[in-house]
């Protein structure tokens, strides 16, 4: 059988798609490269001693010391005097509560907006998108009054009130979920008598485990790097990322032990992303079966 032999365009074109390919590798590399390096230096040099650090930041660690993770847990913020474990506590306790309210309040209202076919939906969600794009910090300084006048300044009460939003992308992905999401499930349930709380409760609710799953992992690495809401209401409760805020400011040139400081508040982050990528990136998608 004799072979077709391919024409020049042909193999000119295929050449050139190689050529493409490997820049664009080259491309990602380069850019993989430059979000790494920042990490890797700052954790390399938090096992260097202080005088280590200052005579050669770019030099191996000698002695390789362990100490300034150590000393980390021991220090505590100069105002509020909370310490590493209790900033820790304070984070897990925002996330706790703020992730689940905040997931289930959007789920419904997307589910209400998606499937009940009102007219007010259109607004609701054309608020919804309103919300996303128009600045809220012209508000900080009256909520930052009524805080104080009303006694839910430096609460937890405060900082989940202000956390817990229907509006927000969560809110996008739930939608355009529910949409998707057949509502032949919901008919032959009304057949069987269920009501519209039966339907999201035992059949909708259950069927978007993927996605809240997905979500709430997003959810909970956004309320681990939030900074201003504790901040600005809530300073005597100090999360991780205050806390690194204010320490900064007083450790007077050890910039070992501000790395390590650095590096414990990324690992939770960090991990919780390499151990769940894949089940981000699978279900932040929309998906169910069209009706």
């Amino acid at each position: 059988m004799q072979k077709v032999k391919k024409s020049p365009l042909t193999q000119t074109r295929s050449r050139s798609e190689w050529v493409v390919m490997w820049i664009l590798v080259a491309v990602f590399i380069l850019y993989s490269i430059s979000l790494l390096f920042p990490f890797a230096w700052v954790l390399w040099n938090s096992f260097k001693t202080t005088g280590n650090f200052n005579k050669d930041i770019w030099g191996v660690p000698s002695p390789f010391v362990i100490s300034n993770y150590i000393e980390v847990f021991s220090m505590r913020l100069p105002v509020s005097g909370v310490s590493i474990a209790g900033m820790f506590g304070n984070t897990l306790i925002f996330i706790c509560t703020i992730v689940p309210i905040t997931l289930f309040l959007n789920a419904i209202s997307a589910y209400i907006v998606a499937k009940y076919d009102y007219k007010i939906m259109k607004v609701i969600h054309s608020i919804a998108l309103i919300f996303m794009v128009v600045p809220t910090f012209g508000s900080v300084a009256a909520i930052y009054r009524f805080y104080v006048d009303s006694g839910l300044y430096n609460t937890y009460i405060g900082v989940i009130l202000l956390s817990v939003t229907c509006f927000n992308s969560t809110f996008l992905f739930f939608h355009a979920y529910y949409q998707n999401v057949s509502w032949t499930y919901a008919e032959a349930a009304f057949m069987d008598g269920a009501s519209h709380f039966r339907v999201f409760f035992s059949i909708m609710l259950p069927m978007s485990v993927p996605i809240i799953g997905a979500l709430g992992i997003l959810s909970v690495v956004g309320v681990w790097n939030d900074f201003f809401t504790v901040y600005m209401y809530a300073p005597n409760l100090s999360t991780i990322g205050v806390g690194l805020n204010e320490l900064s400011k007083n450790i007077r040139g050890q910039y070992p032990r501000l790395f390590a400081l650095m590096v414990i508040s990324l690992i939770p982050v960090i991990t919780v992303f390499a151990v769940f990528q894949k089940t981000i990136m699978e279900n932040v998608s929309f998906g169910g079966i069209k009706g």
